[in-house]
């Protein structure tokens, strides 16, 4: 049972329509915290709801957002991660995470949760300027924003 009323459980009924708009809505309150309100995402395709795995009986879904920033300089990059590493704490969000990744290309991740636990945000930036990064890579910020399963 769910100790706290204001968060969903997972699994717990919700309109999609609702779900949906309000993941669409996140993206927004990212780029400000940011700073990168006047750059235009790319790969910004709308909110979408999805299946939850095959593990899950049922009606059960997830709605996710994904888009991608590049073509500003890397230090702008890094100076809108630690924007959003600093500002979203104050809007609601709990940082898990901030720093390198395991990847081979050791973006530099932010995940954090909404603390009504309806949210999910990750941000990954890629420096291309590191030398660990291979030549035919550009520097860009990754973001994805998704739900529990609902």
């Amino acid at each position: 049972m769910n100790e706290n009323p204001a968060a969903p459980e997972e699994g717990s009924v919700r309109p999609s329509e609702d779900v949906v708009a309000g993941v669409g809505r996140t993206q927004t309150e990212l780029l400000e915290v940011a700073g990168l309100v006047d750059v235009v995402p790319k790969e910004n395709l709308p909110p979408m709801k999805a299946p939850c795995s095959d593990d899950y009986a049922g009606d059960l879904y997830s709605a996710s957002h994904s888009w991608r920033v590049d073509q500003i300089p890397e230090g702008q990059m890094r100076v809108a991660m630690d924007r959003l590493h600093e500002g979203l704490p104050g809007r609601g969000w709990r940082v898990v995470m901030y720093e390198p990744n395991n990847s081979q290309n050791r973006r530099l991740e932010l995940r954090v949760e909404h603390e009504e636990g309806e949210l999910f945000a990750r941000a990954a930036f890629l420096d291309s300027t590191q030398p660990h990064v291979p030549d035919t890579y550009e520097s860009e910020i990754r973001f994805t924003v998704f739900t529990p399963c609902y």
